[in-house]
């Protein structure tokens, strides 16, 4: 009870948590189903003990280096014997082989097979007892019992603690106790730790009663204790990393209602599947600009950690990575330091938007100058992990160029989605603006430009902007230096050959920008779209920009209309770069100018349509 009411007095929503949770039926049947497992895991790791059956070719007998060459020797006798009986077949088929030829046959036919079974007769069946390497089967054996409890903690934790959390925040919410919560005089630290400590305290339960097994396992299987640490840190930090997100999801995705936590957890085990099959199998590469992905998930740590780690293979992979050049995979400190400032830098941004919006649900995610900060930050991660040294420049950013404009395009609109608001929010900041403005600051205080670029309430647009060009100064760098950057003039690699003397460097820059006109189309269509009166003004913006970016290329693929044969048709869609190399520059200016025409009009109409609202809705009475 003292341990409790200590507790109580550092963090009282971990213990209302508790309380609520640690009751002693769900206690015995977590402990119950946890011992059960840990049975299960070694029943099915020690029943194939080598006994006197044991296979003298088995890995654990000693012998097995002395019978593998001639049963290597039975199996190609076996493949002659095979192939001398389907010329014998065939011989016989024919009426025109001699018999000689066949007599012949048959003679070596006869000799492989007595050649098989001398060589089968002087290999032994089974491995003698005293031969059997009894201290490595168990070494190996408990090592697999340890990889087997890594992989229960990491799915059980990662898993199970998503849902519990995810659902809890959902159910407050739902039922408004939520509120209750928020008018507590705690911290929002506080409240989020003790959610987080105490909504999932079964299943940490449920882990810890497995934890001496888990020790044991992995001083019986000689793992380095360094090693069992740094996975139970990153662990530990990776749960904390995903419990966060998940109480995110829980506060801002209440339009899933009872969905929300089957959801979360579903994508979680998506992640988990993905980042296993890319350690796992040999196409895994960590030379590319997305690894700060793949190393959110534990399993890929562990594959350096564990060597056989759930069958991965990724140990000598990981040693490559490398940052800027920096080789951090050569030192085993500086990986987990990686791991752990990755976990770092998404858990303040996850915190960021988790403080906003658990004061105000209505509050976007994160304010501008928070975007700003998340945009340089993570241009700096993707070409940190682009630019590696495994080959000349060009050669690396050519390969990461899908990877970079893929995470950057999704990156984009989730911002345009985050930092868009709504009608009733541009509303106040354009009635009320001119109160925030003061005489005693300078220009720059009081300008809308900088309400525009940091105001909270404002329109995105200008924001949008600020956004696109962050994200695309460094490809435009690369494009006018990239002849500079070439190793050797007879080692052009074919596409920076392409980019450099079939698009040209300028026709490249003149594609960049109309990327970046594109999208700030497509941001002021969803500023507008989010200033309807109608209720459903969200999937009016979501379905207009959608329209804009996948009708004309299905259009135009319905209709075979072939980039390479009619660039001009595909150059006023919403895909124009898949005409690069098949147009004239003068061509892509002249749809440059006519983007930036529409972006025009669309700003103006928006300009109006903020001014119109910002109008007082009740019209002065006339004095009579």
């Amino acid at each position: 009870m003292m341990l409790l009411d200590k507790i109580g007095d550092c963090n009282p929503q971990l213990l209302r948590e508790i309380k609520g949770r640690l009751k002693v039926f769900p206690v015995i049947i977590t402990i119950c189903l946890s011992l059960i497992v840990q049975l299960a895991i070694s029943f099915g790791q020690f029943s194939d003990y080598p006994d006197k059956h044991y296979s003298i070719t088995g890995k654990y007998c000693s012998l097995a280096s002395v019978y593998k060459p001639k049963q290597q020797q039975i199996y190609q006798i076996d493949n002659n014997y095979y192939q001398v009986s389907n010329q014998l077949d065939q011989a016989n088929k024919l009426n025109t082989t001699k018999p000689e030829q066949i007599q012949e046959l048959q003679q070596k036919k006869a000799k492989l097979k007595a050649q098989k079974e001398e060589l089968r007769a002087s290999i032994p069946k089974f491995c003698p007892p005293e031969e059997i390497n009894a201290q490595q089967w168990w070494i190996d054996n408990w090592r697999n019992v340890f990889n087997a409890l890594s992989i229960t903690f990491i799915s059980t934790l990662f898993l199970g603690g998503t849902y519990l959390i995810i659902n809890d925040v959902a159910k407050e919410e739902r039922r408004g106790t939520l509120n209750f919560i928020r008018l507590s005089p705690e911290s929002e630290a506080n409240i989020f730790l003790g959610k987080i400590l105490g909504v999932p305290v079964l299943v940490y339960l449920l882990v810890v009663a497995a934890l001496p097994l888990h020790l044991w396992a992995s001083i019986a299987g000689n793992i380095p204790l360094t090693n069992v640490l740094s996975f139970d840190l990153i662990l530990a930090v990776g749960c904390f990393f995903l419990y966060s997100l998940a109480m995110l999801f829980g506060l801002w995705g209440r339009f899933f209602s009872f969905f929300q936590p089957w959801l979360g957890s579903a994508a979680v085990l998506g992640f988990l599947m993905l980042t296993w099959n890319l350690v796992a199998y040999s196409y895994h590469n960590v030379n590319h600009a997305a690894i700060w992905f793949q190393i959110l998930s534990p399993i890929h740590i562990a594959g350096y950690l564990f060597p056989g780690f759930a069958f991965t293979n990724g140990a000598s992979k990981i040693e490559q990575l490398q940052f800027f050049s920096i080789p951090i995979g050569k030192s085993f400190f500086t990986l987990i330091g990686l791991h752990l400032l990755n976990y770092g830098f998404w858990i303040y941004f996850i915190w960021t938007s988790l403080k906003r919006l658990f004061r105000n649900p209505n509050a976007s995610l994160l304010n501008k100058s928070q975007s700003y900060l998340l945009i340089i930050c993570l241009q700096f991660i993707f070409w940190g992990f682009t630019l590696q040294n495994f080959g000349d420049v060009n050669r690396q950013v050519a390969n990461n160029s899908f990877l970079l404009v893929f995470m950057n395009v999704i990156l984009l609109f989730g911002l345009i989605a985050i930092l868009s608001p709504v009608r009733q929010t541009v509303q106040d900041w354009s009635r009320y603006k001119h109160q925030q403005t003061s005489r005693y600051q300078g220009w720059w205080y009081n300008s809308q430009i900088r309400d525009l670029i940091f105001a909270e309430k404002s329109p995105s647009f200008l924001a949008t902007a600020i956004h696109l060009l962050i994200a695309t100064v460094p490809l435009m760098v690369w494009i006018v230096i990239s002849p500079l950057l070439q190793v050797s003039n007879s080692d052009r690699w074919a596409p920076i050959n392409w980019l450099i003397n079939d698009v040209g460097r300028f026709q490249a820059l003149l594609y960049v920008a109309l990327f970046i006109v594109l999208m700030m189309v497509c941001a002021t269509v969803a500023q507008i779209m989010l200033m309807l009166k109608t209720s459903k003004r969200h999937l009016w913006s979501i379905g207009s920009v959608a329209a804009i970016v996948f009708l004309p290329p299905i259009a135009l693929g319905i209709a075979q209309v072939n980039p390479q044969l009619t660039p001009f048709v595909w150059l006023f869609s919403s895909f124009p770069w898949v005409t690069m190399g098949h147009t004239s520059t003068p061509l892509v200016l002249f749809a440059l100018l006519f983007y930036v025409g529409i972006l025009a009009f669309l700003n103006s109409y928006l300009s109006s349509q903020v001014k119109l609202v910002g109008q007082s809705e009740t019209q002065d009475i006339p004095v009579t």
